[in-house]
């Protein structure tokens, strides 16, 4: 395994701090699911949170490139949270992931907001809009 991951460029182990993430998900299920696929991304999952101040241990220890927040049920205070402290981790990209009925307010700081549920490449545009192969990107 470790021969494959040295041949892949980005490959998980081997990732760039900017392909570096940080998930901020209560959910079970749900952070078992996100973090195979940022994998699937190629990105490298370096820390996992439930709460916001696990989250702003996990982004000053770590520097990672993406902070991907999946919105919980009470998520008013834990977004107003992560909006007021946003400029602390300016290089940070914020994706959001909603409940389709609530992308608004409280999700306007967010780089991109998801709404649930959602396709696949709208996934990956929203974790790396740069990273859609050119002839793709305007489906997308």
């Amino acid at each position: 395994m470790g021969n494959l991951a040295m041949a892949l460029p980005n490959a998980p182990e081997t990732a760039s701090p900017d392909r570096s993430a940080v998930l901020l998900v209560g959910e079970g299920e749900m952070r078992v699911l996100l973090r195979g696929l940022l994998r699937l991304s190629r990105f490298r999952v370096v820390g996992e949170a439930a709460t916001w101040e696990e989250a702003r241990r996990l982004l000053a220890a770590e520097r990672p490139g993406l902070l991907l927040v999946d919105e919980p049920r009470d998520a008013g205070a834990l977004l107003a949270q992560v909006a007021a402290e946003r400029g602390r981790w300016p290089r940070v990209r914020l994706v959001v992931i909603t409940a389709a009925a609530r992308v608004g307010p409280m999700t306007d700081g967010a780089d991109a907001n998801l709404p649930r549920p959602f396709r696949l490449r709208d996934f990956a545009r929203a974790i790396d809009p740069a990273g859609l192969p050119p002839d793709r990107a305007a489906d997308a």
